[in-house]
């Protein structure tokens, strides 16, 4: 899934600056907004999950070249 970070944080990409602008208190929260919300978790958790799953990549890779030293008794170290 490939979003931008204005997708992550807001649920959308801003047309303008005036996208970003804070929204005015309201009392009484409509079913838009419980959408809104449902629809900003499932993104956070998609991204959450994709970026997990890219540092468990990351991790494997280097754990790959990772060679392990075992030194004797009597090695120069």
């Amino acid at each position: 899934m490939k979003l931008s970070h204005c997708e992550v944080f807001y649920g959308l990409n801003p047309s303008s600056a005036l996208d970003l602008a804070p929204i005015l208190y309201i009392r009484c929260l409509s079913v838009k907004v419980e959408d809104m919300k449902n629809y900003l978790c499932k993104v956070h958790n998609e991204a959450r999950q994709s970026i997990t799953n890219i540092n468990f990549k990351y991790k494997v890779q280097v754990d790959n070249h990772n060679i392990k030293v075992i030194f004797k008794v009597r090695d120069l170290v």
